[in-house]
């Protein structure tokens, strides 16, 4: 019997006021929106995973990170056959300090932004599936008192 093959992915939360931080990727083949993070590499656990991925992408440490969700049913990975397992983190950041919309980098036809959104807007931006999940999770804890 084959073994079932899993993407572990691990994404920040990163908030400032009633705004969170989404990542805009694409390419001539992709196009994308997402919270900040990435697959958890070989030998590494989902916080070490997150912790690169934002010193990768955003150039900033990570402190205070709090599970907020992780999805609890089945999920297809949007680019391969393989069941997605997904880990979203409340995080607070040291020194990050980007504008409203901000370019970071490109590699080789392949851009990659941020920038501030709304919480009742992230269903909007959102592409996939679970995010929009966090995002309505999201959006109930900041109705609730």
């Amino acid at each position: 019997m084959k073994r079932p093959q899993f993407n572990v992915r691990v994404y920040g939360i990163i908030r400032k006021e009633n705004k969170v931080l989404l990542s805009h990727e694409w390419n001539d083949e992709l196009n994308f929106w997402k919270f900040p993070g990435g697959g958890v590499e070989h030998k590494e656990g989902t916080l070490d995973g997150l912790k690169r991925e934002l010193i990768e992408e955003l150039e900033t440490e990570t402190f205070d990170e709090k599970l907020f969700y992780v999805n609890e049913h089945f999920q297809q990975s949007a680019f391969s056959k393989e069941s997605l397992l997904a880990f979203y983190y409340l995080v607070e950041t040291g020194d990050l300090n980007l504008n409203e919309k901000q370019e970071i980098k490109w590699e080789k036809e392949y851009y990659l932004t941020f920038e501030w959104v709304g919480i009742s807007d992230l269903k909007e931006f959102l592409s996939f599936p679970i995010d929009l999940i966090v995002a309505e999770k999201l959006s109930h804890q900041m109705k609730t008192p």
